[in-house]
Order: C-alpha cells, then sequence, then structure tokens
C-alpha cells in the first residue's frame, strides 16, 4: 500500500483519518504527523465538495456495498486535485463498522486533458463545417464559371454553323 501509485486512506466512522499511504501523502503535501486523527471531510474536501462526500460517508456507514465517486482533495498549499475514490466498509466480527477505506486515483491530469481533447475536438468540427460550407461555395463558383468559360465557345460555334449555312457546303 505505501509504494502504490494509488492513493490509499482508512476513515473510522467519525470521519476522522485513521490511515494515509505515502502516495496521498507526497501528492498532497503533508506528512503522516500533520494528518491522522484529523476529520477527513473537514481538513482534506474543499467545502463545495463536502455534501456530496458526506453522503458517500453515510452510505458507507450503513452499507457493505462499495462505493465509487470523484471528489477534489486540498493540497496543503490549497491547489485542488481531482480523485476517483473506491470505497468500502470494513466491519468487525460483530457487524459493528471498524472504519471505511478508500483507494483513489489522481484524475486531475487525465481531466484537464479530457477538457482539452473535448475542447479541440469541438474546434476541429467547427472547422470542418466551416471547410464544407466554402467547398459548396467552390463548387457553386466552379459551375457558375465552367458555364460563363463554355458560353463564348458555344457562341462561336454557332457563328460557325451559321456560316456553313449561309455559305452552303463549299464556300468558294
Amino acid at each position: 500500500i505505501e509504494s502504490s501509485p494509488a492513493f490509499y486512506v482508512a476513515i473510522d466512522a467519525d470521519g476522522k483519518l485513521l490511515m494515509i499511504n505515502k502516495r496521498m501523502l507526497d501528492a498532497l503535501g503533508y506528512t503522516r504527523e500533520e494528518v491522522l486523527g484529523k476529520p477527513y471531510l473537514d481538513f482534506f474536501v474543499p467545502e463545495e465538495d463536502q455534501k456530496s462526500l458526506g453522503k458517500v460517508f453515510e452510505t458507507l456507514l450503513r452499507s457493505d456495498h462499495p462505493t465509487f465517486n470523484e471528489n477534489n482533495v486540498l493540497t496543503k498549499n490549497g491547489e485542488k486535485r481531482l480523485v476517483e475514490w473506491h470505497g468500502r466498509s470494513i466491519r468487525d466480527a460483530g457487524g459493528a463498522l471498524s472504519y471505511f477505506f478508500g483507494l483513489g486515483i489522481d484524475i486531475t491530469e487525465r481531466r484537464r486533458l479530457e477538457l482539452s481533447a473535448r475542447r479541440h475536438t469541438e474546434e476541429l468540427r467547427r472547422l470542418n463545417d466551416e471547410l464544407e460550407e466554402r467547398n459548396r461555395e467552390l463548387d457553386e463558383f466552379t459551375r457558375v464559371a465552367s458555364h460563363d468559360l463554355q458560353e463564348p465557345a458555344r457562341k462561336q460555334e454557332m457563328f460557325v454553323q451559321v456560316l456553313r449555312e449561309s455559305l452552303g457546303p463549299n464556300p468558294d
């Protein structure tokens, strides 16, 4: 657990941090001594995410079903990191909650890249639509220009035909 690239936390029924692995400590900039025993929601979770994460905690308290959620966690310097969490209740032999365990993956960079890719895709769609419109305009211009360029040749052909008819088969 300590050398895993994932975040691991154990939180007691009162919401206090029991365990945190080195990877998460390093990513958030804390020492173990600074965070153990602290209320997880108040210490690590931005205010705007606390209510939704509190509901996840309630689910873990009441049920043995695993949970999945995303929420921001705060680094020591106040930066937000988006984490995908998989949670699970751990109960004693009598069925009482001992703690719940969370495995987290920092998806901050992945989400940033997804948003960037989405923006680029939208821009490419817009440019493609614009290019298709320009191609339609070019096709129309080509059709009109072709017609206009062929018109003098048609007039010459008609003139030659009129001359042949008026001069006859042997124009000597």
